[in-house]
């Protein structure tokens, strides 16, 4: 049986402190900032190559050090979008457009980042991304006051979630969820529905089944007679 995670997202409405908000903001204009320099650095490499290439952002942090300030999942995540982006347009180039350069006004301001875990020297283990009773735990962040709503399940898994801000100054966190023990239980659900009806099928067939088989065996009957005779 084939399974496949199921992910989904649940949005909150965020409140940050002051220094999480000048943080944050330095994390939008980071993420801007890399998506542009990727941006030109991979048409350049098209130009003269001929090969659409997407350089990783440690590229640049040498050259701009604030780069280091901010959540490198971020930026990570940066390049992938780049990258699919691209390949997105290379797969319909009437219907998607081109990746294009990202203007400070008009840009959207937002990011992702992804959860990873560490051991400290004591043996505990730390998530840099995490939930917790009216808080959301970010990377570089730290713990950001949240409008819980609502809460996941216990079989959901944390996987990433993705900070946003409207230009009216609201901030948004939406997590990215995913299950494995809900599509098991959906695709259990879909192989009992399928026996049920082979069974159903199989027992409606019986009297058909049956006449063939006495066909079959008079059949035989008859030849074995004409032999003899």
């Amino acid at each position: 049986m084939a399974v496949v995670k199921l992910n989904r997202a649940i949005q909150y409405r965020a409140y940050p402190t002051e220094a999480q908000a000048v943080l944050l903001a330095k994390t939008f204009g980071c993420v801007r900032f890399v998506w542009n320099r990727m941006l030109m650095d991979a048409q350049q490499f098209l130009n003269e190559a001929g090969t659409f290439f997407v350089p990783t952002p440690a590229k640049y942090k040498k050259e701009f050090p604030f780069l280091k300030e901010v959540d490198s999942g971020a930026l990570c995540n940066t390049q992938l979008n780049l990258q699919d982006a691209n390949d997105h347009h290379l797969e319909s180039p009437k219907t998607v457009g081109a990746p294009r350069l990202k203007s400070k006004r008009k840009s959207k301001m937002s990011y992702t980042t992804n959860i990873h875990s560490y051991k400290t020297k004591d043996g505990s283990v730390v998530h840099t991304l995490a939930l917790g009773y009216e808080a959301i735990k970010l990377p570089k962040i730290g713990w950001v006051k949240i409008k819980k709503h609502r809460q996941p399940g216990a079989d959901w898994i944390l996987k990433g979630a993705t900070v946003s801000c409207t230009r009216s100054g609201k901030y948004f966190i939406s997590r990215k969820i995913s299950s494995l023990l809900f599509l098991l239980k959906r695709n259990l659900l879909a192989w009992i529905i399928l026996l049920m009806t082979f069974t159903l099928t199989a027992t409606a067939k019986l009297p058909i089944i049956r006449d063939s088989i006495v066909r079959v065996k008079r059949n035989l009957q008859k030849s074995s007679a004409n032999c003899l005779v």
